[in-house]
């Protein structure tokens, strides 16, 4: 991803030389930092939703899954195209040293985020809680909501400036934080002997995510006070207007909502408009299981953090064609973890329910293989994003809108008569109609070279044999205890995995790119991608 003379450029300069901001060796640090503090968080995190299924009773987790989904759905609604502003604006900001046209830009987001703080508060106040769930909150409930919601998103668009700045191990504090305490105050207050209710969750979620944001925030400071100070400043390739800055965060806002009418949220929240309670909350645990998990795979764990750096060393005139191979990378990556889901799901679902939640919702295991399925196209998508905003070309999405119109208006017609097949059948199937598409739009920004076709298509294939093989090793012998159903799952993920090794998925450019992150003193993981290299 980056040549030692990239790496190095500007000599002294304080902003991209040895000690500055988008250099080598700061990356790579910093991102190693982030994804093991990401990867801790996500097992902690993983850990508390296994505790808050446990505890809760039905009705309550019920409860608690629905306002979960109308807090992301909010995030989502008024969402404005905040943080990808900042991954676009700021790299090539910072480098030029344009101060004034970051304070510009700060005020705008600024702005936007309270016109989006206060549309939320109208809307609860009139009433959309209510409509949403059939539960009555209490007043505590409902204010704990609000904070929770004012707290997440102002904690997003931090989380935005740290990745952007590369402060990662500034956010890493943080957000470590913030799970920590929530989960140690979750098991202290039930042990002290408190009820296990979803207002409890609730208020502590609020409680510790505005702990976060004021340490975030405290943390960050130092930073910009320091890139004020300096100096320091390069002249860049491809340098951006700020004035373009409301237009673009505009195109990417009407662009996302070709996503949002149709994303986990929105699904769960029509969902429960037919599905009686116990199907809800079942399908809801495994909707939050699948996207825990996803929070842990390469895509999720990268692509946010990756995305300014590409857009820092665009500006700094690196090609498009170098600036592919870490996306190609990270993909491939990516969809052989979704594919260990898909056939560890497909394998032994029921049992992996059993052991994480309640055998009252092991009827619905189904649902996850069908869920990971979905989730391998997600990391692509997010990969057109990338594309587009690198081109300036965000509008594809927002004809794609009726594609999840159409989703969304399928299921609200027929999950009364279908129920959970509704919910797991038409996102599916937009999914992959949405990635056709985009894959051929895309082509000749050499978006080909990001998503290998080819490769990929002989992963799914190979998962489908290893699925089929370990069903009918499960029927032969007559698995009936959930860790041998567990054992066989293990052994199927680990037959495919061996099997992708085999094909040396690794094109020479994802090579230099992964020796680039590895340190030296690590030989036999070099060799190793080495010898993956085709």
């Amino acid at each position: 991803m980056y040549s030692p003379s990239q790496s190095t450029a500007g000599g002294s300069n304080g902003i991209v030389g040895r000690d500055g901001t988008y250099v080598r060796p700061r990356i790579s640090n910093a991102f190693s930092i982030h994804i093991g503090a990401k990867t801790l968080n996500l097992i902690l995190a993983f850990g508390f939703q296994v505790l808050v299924v446990k505890t809760l009773p039905v009705r309550d987790y019920a409860t608690y899954a629905v306002l979960l989904a109308a807090l992301m759905l909010g995030q989502q609604i008024f969402y404005f195209g905040i943080d990808r502003t900042v991954y676009r604006f700021v790299p090539d900001l910072t480098l030029r040293g344009e101060r004034k046209a970051l304070l510009a830009l700060a005020l705008g987001i600024g702005a936007a985020r309270l016109v989006a703080i206060t549309a939320f508060l109208i809307a609860v106040q009139y009433g959309v809680l209510d409509w949403l769930t059939s539960e009555r909150l209490t007043t505590t409930t409902l204010v704990a909501f609000v904070v929770l919601y004012i707290a997440t998103s102002l904690f997003g668009d931090a989380d935005a400036l740290a990745q952007t700045w590369v402060a990662h191990s500034r956010l890493a504090i943080a957000a470590t934080l913030e799970i920590v305490s929530r989960f140690a105050a979750v098991v202290l207050l039930l042990a002290a002997g408190y009820a296990a209710t979803a207002e409890l969750i609730v208020v502590i979620s609020a409680a510790t995510t505005l702990l976060a944001l004021a340490t975030i925030v405290i943390l960050l400071a130092p930073v910009a006070t320091a890139l004020r100070r300096s100096h320091a400043t390069i002249d860049t390739s491809m340098p951006v207007d700020v004035s373009r800055a409301p237009r673009f965060a505009a195109t990417i806002y009407l662009a996302h909502f070709g996503w949002v009418v149709s994303n986990p949220a929105v699904v769960r929240l029509i969902a429960a408009t037919g599905l009686d309670v116990p199907a809800l909350a079942g399908f809801s645990f495994a909707q939050g299981l699948l996207s825990s998990l996803q929070r842990a795979l390469p895509g999720m764990l990268v692509l946010p953090g990756l995305e300014p750096i590409l857009m820092g060393n665009m500006a700094r005139g690196v090609p498009r064609t170098t600036l592919i191979a870490p996306l190609s990378l990270v993909h491939k990556l990516d969809l052989v973890c979704s594919l260990c889901l898909v056939t560890a799901t497909s394998v032994a679902g029921g049992a992996i329910i059993r052991i994480l939640a309640t055998p009252a919702y092991a009827e619905y295991f189904f649902a996850l293989p069908l869920l990971a399925a979905t989730m391998t196209v997600n990391t692509a998508y997010r990969i057109f994003e990338i594309v587009g905003n690198l081109t300036f070309k965000q509008r594809m999405f927002l004809l794609l809108a009726p594609l999840g119109l159409a989703s969304a208006g399928a299921i609200y017609v027929t999950v009364g008569k279908f129920g959970i097949w509704s919910a797991l059948a038409f996102p599916l199937v937009e999914s992959f109609a949405r990635f056709c598409i985009l894959i051929l739009f895309f082509q000749r920004d050499m978006v080909g070279r990001a998503i290998d076709l080819v490769r990929m298509s002989e992963f799914a294939l190979i998962s489908l044999l290893v699925i089929m093989a370990g069903l009918a090793v499960k029927g032969a012998i007559g698995v009936a205890s959930d860790f041998v159903a567990l054992a066989v799952a293990g052994g199927c993920v680990a037959a495919m995995i061996g099997a992708i090794l085999l094909l040396r998925p690794i094109r020479p450019d994802e090579q230099m790119v992964a020796l680039s992150m590895i340190p030296e003193s690590w030989s036999r993981l070099r060799h190793l991608i080495v010898w993956l290299t085709r």
